[in-house]
């Protein structure tokens, strides 16, 4: 189990997003890792983007913990 998300997002092929003990998304990993669910589980706007190494999804926030502008 992993709580870092771009960590997670880097070695896992699906995932699991869960608030309150309950299960909001789960899935492909680049399926579920949307800018909408990282707002619905973690209350932060996050911009989802290509990791430029690998292709994963990578979640960009600042240092607020807003998502970072497009």
């Amino acid at each position: 189990m992993l709580h870092d998300i771009n960590q997670a997002a880097q070695y896992a092929d699906n995932v699991v997003l869960m608030k309150g003990g309950r299960i909001v998304a789960e899935g492909r990993t680049g399926e579920v890792l949307t800018g909408p669910t990282i707002q619905a589980v973690f209350g932060v706007a996050a911009q989802v983007v290509a990791n430029p190494i690998d292709g994963t999804p990578l979640m960009l926030l600042d240092s607020n913990g807003r998502g970072v502008a497009s």
